[in-house]
């Protein structure tokens, strides 16, 4: 990774944590902001996927589907507690070629697994283990995930590059009233 100090507009963006893939600026660059603004309430909105995807929903903004999360190894549905069986229930019915598991917090593709759908139906991890709640729980045991359905990539955002979606989350926040 090439590391350059950038600024935009008078914010900084920290030099070492500003990634670019390839020789130059041109190329797929990723930025971790730095920013003035020392409040977590506000960090914790946009770097908790489970939150900011409650709050997007409620607000009927769009958001990938959500099939369960997994916290201190209990299964959620939104607000309610899954049992294994209804995980497994929720599994059985997937038809997508691909779940993806997230952390609860990270970025830049930090954290991600994916289970691949056979053809017999089931899925299986990384490592070709059949999975089932039982499995998850294992697997996954003390942290914070969440299970979503695949999206695909944007067409001409897909010429650019095949291989990964890409997402925007944003924050604002206004310090001051005209």
């Amino acid at each position: 990774a090439n590391n350059t100090q950038v600024t935009y507009e008078g914010d900084a963006w920290i030099p070492d944590q500003a990634i670019f893939w390839g020789e130059t600026k041109s190329d797929v660059f990723a930025y971790y902001p730095y920013s003035e603004v020392k409040d977590a309430r506000y960090n914790l909105l946009i770097d908790d996927k489970i939150i900011f995807h409650d709050i997007m929903s409620y607000y009927g903004l769009p958001v990938p589907k959500r099939y369960f999360t997994l916290k201190n190894n209990v299964f959620r549905d939104a607000s309610r507690i899954l049992s294994n069986e209804e995980v497994d229930t929720i599994l059985k019915n997937i038809t997508d070629e691909r779940i993806f598991i997230k952390r609860s917090s990270g970025g830049g593709a930090s954290g991600i697994s994916i289970f691949t759908r056979k053809e017999s139906g089931v899925y299986i991890d990384e490592e070709g283990v059949e999975v089932s709640a039982d499995m998850i729980r294992q697997k996954y045991n003390g942290g914070c995930f969440i299970f979503e359905k695949q999206i695909m990539q944007e067409k001409t955002l897909a010429q650019f590059n095949p291989d990964t979606v890409n997402t925007i989350r944003v924050l604002t926040n206004c310090t001051f009233w005209w």
